[in-house]
């Protein structure tokens, strides 16, 4: 704790700690009256200059209004106009004007505004495709727009026209990325080949260039309940076939997170019995990977088995390729020692990572492969003079020999929830091989903890640091890291690392954190100044100081803890609580940011301000229920060890009526969580608010209390609801702005009413930057009586759209003068 509060103190009182565009939204307000725009790119640029020509013609459109031109050769400067020059030819400009930039990174990107023939010319230059297409973000940013991992944040009226620009940014790490984390609902395992795009799409927006997974070891126990995971087979060469599908003796089975899966304490549950008016959200009764249909929850057959490997290969596939294309390199791999399946000890650890790098060559690009020691080497406080620690070098070496015997084009690397073993944990960097490219790790106590002082002490290898951008026993509710994220950051810097990539479930919660990560590792940050840029943005300058002075009170170590790890991720508990914590003062804070929401008028920013609103208050609820729980579960206890005369009196007076009262404190609670969903993490978080927590709150007592009652069953009131108490919304829980190599465009909306929705629902779409009508194609329901609709069709041209149904509701928020835009790349 002592470490903790000191880490506070030092990051709220740095002021050499600068925000990165700190004065982008004051800049742009204070920029000349709005001109015609022109933005310039030669027609023989590559795909990324192209595309970041046309990422600049589409955000000055949809800041301003006006769809600037796009064209391949410089005009004439009229003195009325401004000229954005993109790639080679803003540097041949530059050069003739004797202001060409020394680029010394290849991400370095400069932007340049100078006088040509009396008018002002701004050049987004660097040194390779990939940086200009971050500097055609960046000057983006410079005019106001955010980017989340979720989606874009456009703030209403902060057009003015194109500013002055003078800015060179160079990256202070080269690895700068984030490493989503499986087993959970909440995470990569429901996401479709377009959520994984859609991550690529934004991580490059926030300039970072690297995506990791981590698998878990094949478990005896998990192949009997087939909850391996299948992002990394593991077997021999003999077992690949040469399109990399796996040959019967080499096949188990596999499956990622699903509803109708027992794990981690989520229970098996179809969705169509889902409460609260759940059941509404999802199309299938087994609910998970796309990779997963046909054989939801887990195979069954040596085929299906076959065909899970193959449908999870090809979606990784398709969505490393994608990132590949966007310049962010990719990593996959295993803990160490390699877990062997079916115990198979006729052959070596070298010849099943022979047979696990091959089968992923054939199958699946990656830039990466890490291995990692185990998750008890930190809660067992591993020694490096133990068996463990020899028997992971020798696996390290294996996997050495192996990677050079396939000829694998991917580096190795180590991790871990540890950088190694005690008492000196960098003991890796002079024990492994120098041909490991770099060493990682988690921030020790799920980021509680500050960077390993070992870091100092790696000099033989690249060294990664990887800050919790949220932690999975609080994996349920609101977590805001940004202070403890910047602090680790700058240890990191300090410590002479190369990379940081942020741990996570979720998307859109961990927003803030994530870009202040994002922005941090090209310049320094400063907490306050942080907020109060992403409270401009998100909520409007009307309410940026209110927000920016809560936010910035209640993130870190302040914000309230309701829930816990309770044989799984964010569990709610009577346990959690006792009477003495019903007092609910620390959540003051909740009153404060949606006594904000009726100030806020644009309608994309009230959606930005409620989501908070909305958040802040079911995990206020979240702390209520529990003291109700508690109180339930007390009488239930009382009732239980009295005589069985005074059992009925004490269930009538005091269980019965507490029960009553869960039921209208659930119904609240989730009532406003499904006002939170927006993207597959707040799906992930309603399957394990009902059946991780609020199925076994209700269900465990229920024998005893009917008996005690002496009824065969409870009133009405008593039992939770399977309908929806909440407004009626539109839900677009993938959003795709870009589309890369052909892609088709596919779009799902969720409608959530009471009672069920079944009438049409319209996407409505025509060119980008188009004055013409919209053009209205009919979207289908993907199972008949299921509220869930889609549309896939193939587009030739960039595009905007709005949805809409039958009612009047529509999507985005303000349709159709707001609209969602899409360039083909």
């Amino acid at each position: 704790k002592k470490v903790r509060n000191e880490t506070l103190m030092f990051m709220m009182g740095s002021p050499s700690l600068a925000l990165l565009a700190v004065g982008a939204l004051v800049l742009a307000a204070s920029g000349s009256s709005a001109r015609p725009v022109t933005v310039v790119v030669a027609q023989n640029e590559d795909m990324l200059v192209q595309l970041a020509a046309k990422e600049i013609q589409r955000y000055i459109y949809l800041l301003s209004r006006e769809f600037p031109k796009l064209q391949h050769e410089m005009p004439d400067l009229p003195a009325d106009a401004d000229v954005i020059v993109v790639g080679h030819l803003a540097l041949d400009l530059a050069t003739t004007h004797g202001t060409a930039p020394v680029f010394n990174h290849k991400e370095h990107h400069v932007l340049k505004t100078i006088q040509a023939a009396g008018s002002p010319v701004h050049l987004v230059m660097a040194s390779s495709d990939i940086g200009v297409l971050y500097g055609a973000y960046r000057l983006c940013e410079a005019h106001g727009v955010r980017f989340r991992l979720h989606g874009d944040v456009v703030p209403a009226g902060a057009w003015h026209g194109v500013v002055p620009l003078d800015v060179s940014d160079t990256p202070r790490f080269d690895v700068r990325g984030m490493h989503p984390f499986h087993d959970f609902a909440e995470g990569p395992d429901w996401w479709t080949e377009d959520d994984y795009k859609v991550f690529f799409t934004q991580q490059t927006k926030m300039r970072m260039n690297f995506f990791g997974l981590h698998t878990y070891p094949y478990n005896k126990y998990f192949n009997e309940t087939a909850t391996d995971e299948p992002t990394v087979w593991v077997g021999l060469p003999s077992q690949v076939n040469p399109d990399g599908s796996i040959t019967a003796s080499g096949l188990y089975p596999t499956s990622w997170q699903s509803t109708l899966r027992e794990q981690w304490a989520y229970l098996a549950v179809k969705t169509s019995d889902f409460q609260f008016g759940g059941k509404y959200l999802f199309e299938t009764d087994c609910y998970g990977s796309p990779a997963q249909a046909g054989h939801c929850p887990f195979p069954l057959t040596k085929q299906e088995e076959s065909d899970m490997l193959t449908a999870s290969a090809q979606l990784l596939n398709a969505s490393f390729t994608y990132a590949r294309a966007l310049g962010i390199k990719t990593c996959v791999g295993n803990e160490a020692p390699l877990a062997i399946p079916f115990n198979n000890t006729k052959h070596s650890a070298k010849e099943f990572y022979e047979g696990t790098f091959k089968r992923i060559m054939e199958t699946y690009p990656i830039d990466y492969y890490w291995i990692w020691t185990p998750e008890a080497w930190e809660w067992e406080s591993m020694l490096s003079n133990s068996t463990d620690f020899k028997v992971a070098l020798a696996d390290f070496d294996a996997a050495l020999v192996a990677h050079d015997a396939v000829k694998a084009e991917f580096d190795l690397v180590s991790n871990g929830w540890v950088l190694g073993p005690l008492p000196n944990r960098s003991i890796f960097d002079r024990a492994l091989s120098p041909r490991y490219a770099a060493m990682a790790s988690l921030d020790q106590d799920v980021g509680n903890y500050d960077v390993d002082p070992a870091y100092k002490e790696v000099v033989n290898h690249k060294k990664w640091v990887i800050p919790w951008m949220e932690d999975d026993p609080g994996l349920t509710v609101s977590q805001l890291w940004v202070n403890r994220t910047l602090n680790h950051v700058a240890q990191a810097l300090n410590y002479s690392c190369n990379g940081v990539l942020g741990i996570h479930w979720r998307t859109r919660e961990v927003s803030p954190q994530v870009s202040a990560m994002a922005q941090s590792l090209w310049a320094p940050v400063e907490q306050r100044a942080f907020w109060h840029d992403w409270a401009t943005a998100e909520f409007g300058p009307e309410v940026a100081d209110a927000a920016t002075d809560i936010f910035s009170t209640i993130e870190s170590f302040n914000l309230p803890r309701p829930v816990n790890w309770d044989s799984g991720p964010g569990g709610m508990s009577p346990t959690n609580t006792s009477y003495s914590d019903c007092d609910l003062t620390s959540y003051s804070f909740v009153d404060d940011v949606c006594a904000l929401v009726p100030k806020v008028t644009d309608a994309l920013a009230r959606e930005r301000i409620e989501f908070w609103c909305n958040s802040f208050q079911y995990m206020r609820i979240v702390q209520d229920f529990e003291c109700e729980w508690f109180t339930f579960d007390m009488a239930m206890i009382h009732a239980n060890a009295t005589s069985h005369f005074r059992r009925r009196i004490i269930a009538e007076r005091e269980a019965l009526p507490a029960r009553i009262r869960m039921v209208q404190k659930a119904t609240a609670l989730m009532t406003l969580q499904l006002q939170t969903v927006s993207t597959r993490g707040e799906l992930g978080t309603f399957y394990n608010l009902q059946t991780h927590s609020l199925i076994p709150a209700f269900r465990d007592w229920e024998p005893e209390l009917l008996r005690f009652l002496g009824v065969a069953e409870l009133p009405a009131e008593a039992i939770p609801p399977r309908d929806y108490a909440g407004p009626a919304k539109l839900i677009v829980p993938t959003v795709r702005t870009t589309l890369l190599g052909g892609d088709p465009f596919w779009i799902q909306a969720i409608h959530l009413s009471e009672p069920a929705y079944t009438a049409g629902m319209h996407l409505h779409t025509r060119p980008l930057g188009s004055t013409t009508q919209f053009e209205t194609l009919p979207m289908a329901a993907i199972t008949p009586g299921r509220p869930v609709y889609q549309l896939r069709t193939g587009v030739t041209e960039s595009f905007e759209y709005y949805i809409s149904d039958d009612t009047g509701l529509v999507w985005p928020p303000g349709a159709p003068a707001n609209v969602q835009t899409v360039v083909l790349g």
